[in-house]
């Protein structure tokens, strides 16, 4: 691993993210099914089926999002390298590209969240909604493309979109309009920065800011100063078995402190799981032809991602209503069982749109450029 050459750890990390990529959307998806809010409701849920569902939705798989900013960092500035800045041309031939890939998608997803929303409060199904009432006006249609939440919680964004996945989507977008500030900041720190951000992230200090997360600030950071500083990745990447051992005890430990919110401890559960998952990935990526199929999954992956928040609240509730869960085995079969419909509904559509309409299909993934025939 000592003699590996510039262009296999090129390849090397370009199969690490291809790995990664459908694994950490579908991820996403799981934390939307939990069932915390019914706990903490008038209706009682077992101790092992919170838990469980605990340690997947709120622990396991929180590493998700952060180590999507990390790859996002690592990519925007893998042009560059030690002795090298961005130069305009870069600069502009990044955001043009992001355009597509991040824009587009960010505007379709949450138009689409508004029409939704406006057909539930518009029209009779609005009774099948009790306890949603939105003002459906111009001032609510903005709002929907920034922020129509307000979450105080230092592990969530303080504000998501109507889509509330593509909070993600936002605050990227932001960080690659500010790379160069980026860039800057983590040079004249010589990376003294990540320490100062790793140990707010640790400690939970971080202002109320809709588009500033901590979480996407210190993971992109991190991910671009590896590219500027140019890291050895794969070394290090080798001898990191370790690390998902940690990982899980990190979280097996969180678990059972829950519901107590230890923040240092989600902290390391998720700097450990990045790490642990990077690990994994690398020794995945061993494996050409599974390379090969996880990455031809993204776009599948990103239209999950995008399509099933809105329409997950009306899944669980189904569910629940149905199974009328009381054990731990009727609750545990209502939080898996909307994990595979919300991706069985979501992959069905996107074939069905993907084939009438292929162009917007492609928009709605960010796989569309206006220079290439779709």
């Amino acid at each position: 691993m000592i003699g590996i050459s510039e262009k296999e750890c090129t390849k090397r990390i370009s199969d690490i993210i291809s790995v990664m990529r459908f694994p950490l959307l579908l991820m996403v998806v799981l934390i939307h099914c939990s069932m915390f809010y019914r706990a903490q409701g008038s209706v009682p849920v077992p101790e092992f089926a919170i838990r469980t569902m605990y340690f997947l939705s709120g622990s396991m798989c929180s590493v998700a999002v952060p180590a999507y900013f990390l790859m996002s960092g690592y990519l925007f500035f893998g042009i560059l390298g030690r002795y090298r800045a961005l130069t305009r041309e870069d600069y502009r031939s990044k955001l043009y590209k992001r355009g597509w890939r991040l824009l587009l998608p960010y505007i379709l997803w949450n138009f689409a969240g508004f029409c939704m929303m406006a057909l539930f409060m518009l029209t009779p199904l609005k009774s099948f909604f009790p306890g949603l009432n939105v003002n459906i006006d111009f001032g609510y249609f903005i709002r929907c493309f920034w922020s129509v939440t307000d979450l105080h919680s230092f592990f969530q964004t303080a504000g998501a979109p109507v889509d509330d996945p593509m909070w993600f989507i936002r605050d990227l977008i932001i960080l690659s309009v500010l790379s160069p500030v980026v860039e800057w900041l983590l040079r004249v720190t010589r990376g003294w920065l990540l320490v100062l951000l790793t140990g707010l992230f640790i400690a939970g200090m971080w202002p109320h800011l809709v588009g500033f997360s901590l979480t996407g600030i210190l993971f992109y950071s991190v991910g671009a100063w590896a590219s500027i500083a140019e890291w050895r990745i794969i070394p290090v990447l080798s001898r990191l078995w370790w690390m998902p051992i940690v990982a899980v005890a990190c979280m097996i430990t969180e678990t059972i402190v829950y519901p107590v919110g230890l923040q240092y401890l989600h902290a390391m559960s998720i700097l450990t799981g990045v790490a642990g998952g990077l690990w994994m990935a690398y020794k995945v990526s061993d494996n050409q032809a599974l390379v090969k199929r996880l990455g031809s999954l993204g776009n599948l992956g990103f239209f999950i991602f995008a399509f099933h928040m809105l329409i997950s609240a009306e899944v669980v509730s189904a569910l629940c209503m149905m199974v009328r869960p009381v054990s731990d085995i009727s609750w545990l079969l209502c939080y898996f069982g909307a994990y595979a419909i919300l991706i069985g509904v979501s992959a069905i559509l996107y074939h069905a749109v993907g084939k009438v309409f292929p162009t917007l299909t492609a928009m709605l993934v960010g796989a569309y450029s206006p220079h290439k025939k779709q």
